[in-house]
Parts: structure tokens; sequence; C-alpha cells
């Protein structure tokens, strides 16, 4: 089985997947380089990506079978033809959940700590705890979480570390090892709005597709618990802004921490900026240490299945799409 990569890694990364390939050959190649490129979708079977993938791989002269695409869902980087075309793709979702389920609870803990006014109390030498009064645990609080791939259930078990209370909405059904006091499905017909009636912490984690883009809208935030304080680390494009920032300054929400934007960067002018309940990160978590090796460890697994012809490990279809 001959692999073809635009993927770049460490040295004893690439000795690993090289390992991994053999018998067969790893072809490392840039996508920019469309002769080398034309000649190699011709002989293998299987394509490892970083980024989008290029109409060559699914051509008249391609022998790829599958795509597994080094990110977590497919954003716009794969077109609806690559699975009238028949292939099989798969995605690394996973690969930073731990990371990204710390950034969620450092938005919520900066919030519950007030820690804007605490700095500032410290800048201005001031022993001052009267704006802290009002501020309550988040333990016995209802956390609920949109998506519930991976970074879902990492923010889930981090929550109930916390002693929170969980619910859930997801596109499938979520499995039964994770107790929740509500658990809600697209696929089962339940409504989101059920959920967000209910949550003290709102936490996007979904996916970006043509399913979840602007789920959360105006009609959606007239929905939300008030007093709901806001976390998107999924994709910015699922969270209508004009409408984040009505409910901002409406109260309905009582804060919003921020890692993805609508668009990317946010623009000079938003209004999200100049929010004080707002905390903004720019699509940066803290890079984990085996991150590499946690991107070989899913692409592993999915090879050995693969060989095996067993179902693969975060498999995408068009419904993970986005086409807007």
């Amino acid at each position: 089985m001959n692999i073809i990569t635009d993927v770049k890694f460490s040295e004893s990364s690439m000795a690993r997947l090289r390992a991994l390939v053999a018998p067969g050959e790893l072809h490392e190649v840039s996508t920019q380089d469309k002769e080398r490129l034309r000649a190699l979708v011709g002989t293998c079977e299987v394509a490892f990506l970083s980024g989008a993938v290029d109409p060559l791989f699914y051509g008249p002269e391609s022998a790829v079978k599958w795509i597994h695409c080094n990110s977590a869902g497919l954003n716009q980087i794969a077109k609806a033809v690559v699975f009238e075309k028949g292939l099989l793709v798969s995605g690394g979702s996973g690969r930073s959940a731990p990371a990204l389920a710390e950034h969620v609870f450092f938005f919520i803990l900066s919030h519950v700590y007030r820690v804007r006014e605490l700095l500032e109390n410290q800048r201005n030498h001031r022993w001052d705890a009267s704006r802290l009064a009002s501020s309550e645990s988040p333990s016995g609080k209802t956390l609920g979480i949109i998506g519930f791939g991976n970074t879902g259930k990492a923010v889930y078990e981090k929550a109930k570390a916390f002693g929170m209370k969980v619910i859930a909405y997801s596109n499938a059904p979520i499995p039964a090892e994770y107790p929740m006091e509500l658990s809600l499905s697209r696929q089962k017909g339940d409504s989101l709005y059920a959920l967000l009636e209910r949550c003290d912490y709102l936490v996007v984690c979904t996916n970006l597709s043509d399913l979840t883009y602007h789920l959360l809208d105006e009609e959606a935030f007239s929905h939300v618990k008030k007093g709901c304080f806001l976390v998107n680390i999924g994709r910015g494009e699922v969270i209508e802004e004009k409408a984040l920032v009505q409910a901002l300054r409406s109260n309905i929400l009582s804060g919003a921490g921020l890692d993805v934007t609508e668009p990317e960067p946010l623009g000079h002018d938003s209004d999200l900026w100049d929010m004080d309940q707002v905390m903004i990160t720019p699509h940066f978590t803290p890079r984990m240490t085996n991150f590499e090796e946690r991107c070989l460890d899913i692409f592993a697994e999915n090879v050995s299945r693969y060989r095996l012809g067993s179902p693969l490990l975060n498999v995408l279809d068009k419904d993970d799409l986005f086409t807007k």
C-alpha cells in the first residue's frame, strides 16, 4: 500500500510514518508541484493530507481510495465530488482535544474569577474583592455542549471533574457511557432549544458544515437561559456575529469566551473587541507536547483498520461539508 502525503512533521515522526507504510512506499510531495502530484496519484491508494484536497486526488488518473485529512473537520478543504466518487474520507479529530478542553475552562474560570478586574486591581495596587462577591463556582452549574465529538467528550470529562451537571446536543446519538442530565441528538429529531433553555454555560465544540452554519442565530439566542456564559472553541461561523453581539448587549449572555470568530481574523471594527464581558483568543490553543504523536496515532490506527477492512475512526461524509 503506497501513501502520498503533504504533511510536514519532524524527521522522527516522518520515520515512524515510513515504517507504518512499509512494505509500501511513502511519497512526500507538495500539492503545488502539480506535475509530480499527477504522476503519484496514479500509484498511491492512500493520501494523508494537511490541506485542501486537490482535484487530482479524485480525477480519472487517480488510484486513491482513502483520504485522511489531518484536521478535525472538512470546513472547505473538500468538495461534494469527493464523496460522489466513492472515496473514503477520515479526519484527525481528537489530536488536540485535551488542550481544547483546557482552553474552555480557561475562559470559564477567567469569567468566574473576573480576571480582567483582578489584573486591573493588581496594576493599581488595590485590594478589592467587592466585585467577586457575586461570583459563583462552576460546581453544581449546568454546562451544555454542542457537538459531542472528541473535543466535546474531553470537555465533558473536565466538567465532571469540576462537579458540573452536563447536557449535550450532537448530530448522532450520544454514547451511553457518557451519562448526563439530558442527551439530545439531531438525528433523533431533538430540538437544540431544549438544551439552550437550561445552560448556565454553553460550549460550542461542533465542526463547521452546511448543517451547523449559523446554528446559533437570533432565534436560537432567544431560547438561551438568561445569564448564560458562552464559549466557542469550534468554528466561528457556527455563531452569527450580529446575533451574538445583540445577545451580549441585551444581557441574555453574561459574557463570552471566543477562540474562533466570523470572520478570522476578527474585523478591526467588530463590536466584540470593545465588550468588557468578552474574552478573545486568536484561534490559538497551546500546542500539546505530543501533538505529532497523537496525529500519527490516529492515522496508524486507521491504517491498521483499513488493511483489515474494518470501520475507520473519524469517518467524514457529505454532511460534514461546508459549501457556503
